[in-house]
């Protein structure tokens, strides 16, 4: 299966495995192109420095208030 960011395969399946990587080889180069750069916003949006010091900061004050 395509995802707007990648590509989605059940690893027990071969015939997934086999399903997705035909899918892969019959993107275009802008294909790919747009699905790095989405991966890419999805993976700054979940684990920017500034997200990540957010998490460590309400966890910490969860285990304070505890």
């Amino acid at each position: 299966a395509t995802k707007e960011n990648g590509l989605v395969c059940d690893p027990l399946s071969e015939k997934s495995i086999c399903d997705m990587l035909m899918d892969f080889l019959d993107k275009s180069d802008d294909e790919l192109k747009r699905m790095g750069m989405k991966s890419k916003a999805l993976a700054d949006a979940l684990f920017s420095p500034r997200v990540i010091v957010e998490q460590w900061e309400s966890l910490m004050k969860t285990l304070m208030d505890n």
